[in-house]
């Protein structure tokens, strides 16, 4: 009996990995950049770095001095595909502001994302963080450019010194409110460091 317990376990892990990754796969609005979250399929909403720090906001909390990054993502080799995204990070006590933008595109068609963020520490063990996000879309002829103003926020909670835990939530908006839809995403994850 305890065999078919672990196994059923199992199933369900390899069932909520397979869930998260064809969601994240189908979405326009997540943000490409980063090359240790490109390798985790950009699921990285507990890992402490840069660029995971726009994926969970909580995250911006952990910086301790002033951070700049660039990305670059091009697929296929084709520029008008390419996906160019600058970041900043400034500390301040407690609380740390993030600066993204990110364009994806060429001039017949684009997409721009700019973000204003910030994390705080709670306590010694919990950080939460908020972002306020603006997408444009622009495309040539008779198609209607697209303006979104939406946000994100998320929370980080390490249960121990091997344990993180995290929790973001992406576009909280409801879709009547606005003109064009967008996808509402809520993600979980449990990092164990061995």
């Amino acid at each position: 009996m305890k065999q078919l317990g672990s196994l059923h376990k199992l199933s369900v892990s390899i069932l909520l990995i397979f869930i998260s990754v064809t969601s994240s796969g189908i979405d326009r609005y997540n943000l490409n950049a980063g090359a240790g979250e490109a390798g985790a399929g950009y699921v990285c909403i507990m890992k402490e770095g840069f660029w995971s720090s726009f994926r969970n906001q909580s995250l911006l909390a952990q910086n301790k001095s002033v951070s700049f990054g660039i990305n670059y993502d091009n697929r296929y080799n084709i520029s008008q595909l390419g996906t160019r995204t600058a970041g900043l990070i400034l500390p301040a006590g407690r609380t740390s502001l993030g600066l993204i933008y990110s364009h994806f595109g060429y001039s017949d068609f684009r997409r721009n994302m700019t973000g204003v963020a910030c994390g705080m520490k709670l306590s010694e063990k919990l950080s939460a963080g908020a972002q306020v996000d603006y997408f444009a879309e622009m495309a040539p002829g008779e198609y209607e450019d697209i303006h979104i103003l939406t946000g994100e926020c998320g929370v980080s909670y390490s249960a121990s010194e091997s344990t993180i835990i995290g929790i973001h939530i992406f576009n909280p908006v409801p879709n009547s409110v606005r003109k064009s839809s967008m996808p509402v995403r809520l993600r979980g994850r449990c990092r164990y460091y061995a």
